[in-house]
């Protein structure tokens, strides 16, 4: 996990009370604690992670009843999904089975988190005149540029567009609640992304089909392989308000998801103009 990240990790959880703070530094002890608990066979970075980890868990001020290492993992093609279960047969097979692992998974979109790791919801819409105007909201980790008393590095986003002053057309608009453990409702930050909007569509792909709406809380808390984004502006002329203009379409992978059958084909549309 990159430094930062781990950052973000350890100041969420001290928001909720709990003691935590990002392993130490790579270092020599780094190397030799990895180059011994690993056979040679694994990739550099698990060697790192199982050095930074145990050399925690020797330090003999720490408390193995008392700890927890955090070692999330995920699907995929890469070897991260068996770091934790890697972690958990050395610390067992080397008397640490007294130390707890916590590792929530790509599997339900990191559900076991709790609040800080909320649904990823969309919404199929229309506008009052029958053009597309999705929606969508989800929970991200976005690193603050200075560290600020109410503002974490966890947010929840939501994308979605509403009627512009005079009616006739649409604004696409973000919103950003920054403190999620607030035990007071706080309006988020809105901001505007885009004028003249005259429609925005979503489709999401679950591996083998796209759909026009999601919601993880009934898709067994998984995101979607992918997002297919489609942006359409106002015609400029203004000659005909039922018919829009410029348009460009985007498919946006989302790494965490659980990966598609092999036998699936992605076809990512490309981005056109009318």
């Amino acid at each position: 996990m990159a430094y930062g990240s781990a950052r973000a990790f350890a100041s969420a959880f001290r928001a909720i009370g709990l003691e935590a703070e990002p392993t130490p530094p790579s270092d020599n002890r780094t190397r030799e604690l990895g180059a011994h608990y690993t056979s040679g066979d694994e990739c550099y970075p698990a060697k790192v992670t199982v050095g930074d980890f145990m050399k925690v868990v020797e330090n003999p001020s720490v408390d193995k009843k008392r700890i927890a290492l955090f070692m999330p993992t995920a699907q995929g093609p890469c070897r991260f999904g068996q770091y934790a279960p890697y972690l958990r047969q050395i610390l067992d097979a080397n008397g640490y089975g007294e130390v707890e692992i916590l590792s929530p998974t790509s599997q339900n979109a990191y559900d076991g988190l709790g609040t800080l790791a909320g649904a990823f919801v969309s919404q199929d819409g229309k506008d009052n005149h029958g053009r597309d105007s999705d929606s969508v909201m989800f929970y991200c980790t976005t690193c603050s540029p200075e560290p600020q008393e109410g503002i974490g590095d966890i947010k929840k986003v939501e994308l979605a567009c509403e009627p512009s002053d005079d009616g006739k057309t649409q604004v696409l608009v973000r919103r950003v609640t920054t403190n999620l453990l607030s035990p007071i409702a706080i309006d988020p930050t809105e901001e505007v992304l885009c004028r003249g909007v005259f429609g925005f569509g979503l489709r999401y792909f679950d591996g083998t089909d796209w759909l026009d709406s999601w919601d993880s809380t009934t898709e067994n808390n998984t995101l979607p392989c992918a997002v297919e984004v489609t942006l359409q502006l106002d015609d400029p002329s203004g000659r005909n308000p039922n018919v829009g203009g410029y348009i460009t379409s985007q498919v946006i992978l989302i790494p965490c998801a659980p990966a598609p059958s092999s036998s699936i084909q992605v076809i990512t549309p490309s981005s056109s103009s009318s």
